[in-house]
């Protein structure tokens, strides 16, 4: 019988925010063939038998159900370290920004105000100024619209 076993990560409010809506509530559960799921059963080790080898997690965290797997049991391998936190932490990042850029560049070509499309964004992931300020949202179009090569079709709408 299968039982359901969640790993607790640490993550920013707004990342929390932004899983939350994209995934549902906690805990988290990601689509069955996600590259979250794949990276979560390859980082997953046993749990440390020694309490000082584990990281003492901060006030952000998230609960994400480990996927079933036959290469690792999630009875067993159901520990994610702090350097493997970081990297699934980093991909987050990297798919939030796509995202982000991805709706501001839709809404510019519908032709609402950069100001407007990135609070609208805020909006619809509930994401709160104290969380993530708008200030940070707009340097980080600005850093990332190159780098992001963005294409926008008809069907995404």
């Amino acid at each position: 019988m299968k039982r359901t076993i969640t790993v607790t990560v640490e993550l920013p409010m707004y990342l929390k925010q932004y899983l939350t809506t994209v995934y549902g509530p906690e805990p988290i559960r990601f689509p069955k063939h996600s590259l979250y799921n794949r990276f979560l059963v390859k980082a997953s080790d046993p749990f440390p038998q020694k309490k000082s080898e584990y990281h003492v997690f901060g006030n952000n965290l998230v609960e994400i159900i480990m996927p079933w797997s036959h290469l690792k049991d999630p009875r067993t391998f159901n520990y994610i370290g702090y350097r493997d936190q970081i990297k699934l932490r980093s991909e987050i990042v990297s798919d939030f920004n796509y995202d982000f850029i991805r709706f501001v560049k839709k809404k510019l070509a519908a032709g609402v105000l950069r100001k407007d499309a990135t609070l609208e964004f805020m909006k619809s992931y509930n994401i709160d100024e104290s969380h993530y300020s708008f200030e940070c949202f707009y340097r980080n179009y600005h850093r990332r619209k190159r780098r992001l090569h963005v294409t926008i079709d008809e069907s995404d709408e």
